[in-house]
């Protein structure tokens, strides 16, 4: 599989803000990503709602080798995350602390990944339900 402009940016970005992270490294992470929102092998989890219901902590996982991984450990993680909380304003430390009402946290912030990684709105006859565990 070879990374688009957009997704080969964003692992240049990642390796320039990180000094561990190299390109090689970079580069698998960001396959690996891709191919799970490609395949919707992304989970995520609720961890915590705050009383008012205005702030969620959420992880999120992608599935390798048969192994969960979280995305918030990943350079290419911190990356999507960083492009995605300008606008909101949201933090991020194990989990992603999502801000705001009426819509579906989990949703608006794989729709906003999948724009920045394929540059593209979502197709939404190509998306699969999520089922709650």
């Amino acid at each position: 599989m070879t990374l688009t402009k957009r997704q080969k940016a964003i692992v240049d970005q990642a390796v320039k803000n990180n000094e561990y992270a190299t390109i090689e490294s970079a580069t698998q992470q960001m396959k690996c990503i891709v191919n799970a929102m490609k395949t919707g092998k992304i989970l995520a989890k609720v961890d915590h709602v705050s009383t008012s219901g205005m702030t969620r902590h959420i992880s999120f996982y992608y599935i390798y080798k048969g192994r969960l991984c979280s995305i918030a450990n990943t350079w290419i993680g911190r990356e999507l995350f960083d492009y995605t909380s300008r606008a909101n304003g949201w933090t991020m430390k194990r989990f992603y602390k999502v801000q705001g009402c009426g819509m579906d946290m989990i949703f608006n912030t794989l729709y906003n990944w999948h724009y920045q990684l394929f540059s593209k709105r979502l197709d939404y006859s190509k998306t699969t339900k999520y089922n709650t565990f």
